[in-house]
């Protein structure tokens, strides 16, 4: 039978690795982990973007948010997005419950989304008071035009069937198209 021997430097460097080593777990996998000071931000922005889904001929947008720390239970986070067809914001609202998962917003479908624009999202954060604990500015990119997508969307339900009904989809422009035929250069 072998016998090992620690170097008495090495002895001492594991064992404060094996004593720190709860304190680094705890920090990984704590439910919110960023510094609480008062200044420190409530959320921190994941990130966005545009879905152009050709299948169902539909384009929405969203966002994604994470807890960067704690707020009171019951928070209302409420995200307002621009539409890009000019009409009033777009609002969608979730509940903070605790936890620090991160917290999708999408759009419904929309329309008259413009390549290489920037779209403003202005997200709060609203006490069960009402008041407001926060607000944050960010902007959504589009490097697409509206025009990707066809008129009608080329399958239909759960299996995507081939459609043959003619008629247009939720994600169809519904201006006429320019004298060109080109609805995405005018």
């Amino acid at each position: 039978m072998k016998t090992i021997r620690f170097l008495p430097g090495l002895a001492g460097f594991m064992v404060l690795c094996m004593s720190a080593f709860p304190v680094a777990m705890s920090s990984i996998f704590s439910p919110v982990r960023a510094a609480t000071a008062d200044d420190a931000p409530y959320l921190r922005y994941e990130g966005g973007g545009f879905i152009f889904n050709y299948r169902v001929a539909i384009a929405y947008y969203g966002i994604v948010v994470r807890p960067a720390r704690p707020m009171p239970k019951g928070t209302v986070i409420e995200a307002r997005f621009t539409d890009p067809d000019g009409g009033p914001e777009i609002v969608v609202s979730k509940t903070y419950e605790g936890g620090a998962r991160a917290i999708n917003f999408q759009t419904p479908p929309v329309h008259g989304v413009k390549a290489d624009t920037d779209y403003p999202v202005n997200v709060a954060l609203r006490i069960p008071d009402g008041n407001v604990l926060d607000t944050y500015h960010f902007k959504v990119h589009s490097d697409l035009d509206q025009s990707v997508l066809p008129e009608k969307p080329p399958v239909v339900g759960p299996g995507y069937q081939k459609n043959t009904s003619g008629e247009p989809g939720p994600g169809a422009l519904t201006t006429p198209a320019p004298a060109n035929g080109n609805p995405g250069q005018q």
